[in-house]
């Protein structure tokens, strides 16, 4: 892909001013054979395969990658590290990558409210990575209807507020930008952004599955050193 076709597909001005992008997908042999493992996953109820993660999730024992080459083959198939390093101006490398089922809840596990993975709440305390890393996450959708996954508010990683309730506050007058589960596409977004889970409250939807892939600057691996095997491997299939 040419540098005049990422620039035409991804704005990187938009993104810097919204926090976030939507990647499409293109049908690829590659993209299919992501799917078809991706429900093979979904449809597996090995015990020993899941551990209890968060309030009513269950996350993938095992590495994904080690699992199947796949979920490292379908970035590179889809042009994704390009994209997103275009987007964001930077080199980025693969962090962590791990894939998990959330169940039907009243509450999402992450709370009531939007939250922003790293923030300075009342003090020039950090909490959370910083600089703030970059997630994508791929929702899998597993239902002929699309079913609402996460709430975010755009450009808000531009509008921090240093006082917890007064963030909450603009999160909860805000509007927000519903992303759904889509087989199609996947979003990328600076984790600075505020966001949320959006509880999956019907029954009928059954369990949801979402991977997720996050992405930092290469000094920042350091701070995941149990992956580090993880992050040679993306080093020499990608840089």
């Amino acid at each position: 892909m040419s540098n005049n076709q990422l620039q035409t597909e991804h704005n990187e001005e938009a993104f810097f001013i919204n926090g976030y992008s939507i990647l499409k997908f293109r049908e690829t042999i590659v993209y299919k054979n992501f799917i078809k493992v991706c429900t093979e996953l979904f449809n597996s109820n090995e015990i020993n395969d899941w551990k209890d993660s968060y309030k009513n999730t269950k996350d993938f024992v095992h590495r994904p990658d080690l699992f199947n080459d796949i979920f490292l083959n379908f970035l590179q198939d889809q042009d994704i590290v390009k994209k997103i390093n275009h987007l964001t101006k930077q080199d980025l490398f693969l962090e962590d990558l791990y894939i998990r089922k959330v169940f039907p809840s009243k509450n999402s596990y992450t709370g009531l409210f939007h939250h922003r993975d790293t923030h300075f709440y009342n003090s020039k305390i950090r909490t959370g990575r910083f600089p703030p890393i970059y997630k994508l996450i791929f929702y899998f959708q597993n239902t002929i209807n699309q079913v609402p996954q996460l709430a975010l508010v755009p450009g808000s990683q531009l509008n921090f507020k240093k006082n917890l309730l007064l963030d909450k506050i603009f999160g909860y007058f805000s509007k927000d930008l519903v992303i759904s589960s889509n087989n199609k596409q996947c979003i990328f977004f600076n984790t600075m952004t505020q966001h949320n889970v959006i509880p999956n409250k019907d029954i009928l939807n059954g369990p949801q599955m979402r991977i997720f892939y996050n992405f930092c600057s290469r000094a920042q691996l350091n701070n995941l050193p149990h992956n580090s095997s993880l992050h040679e491997k993306f080093k020499l299939q990608f840089y």
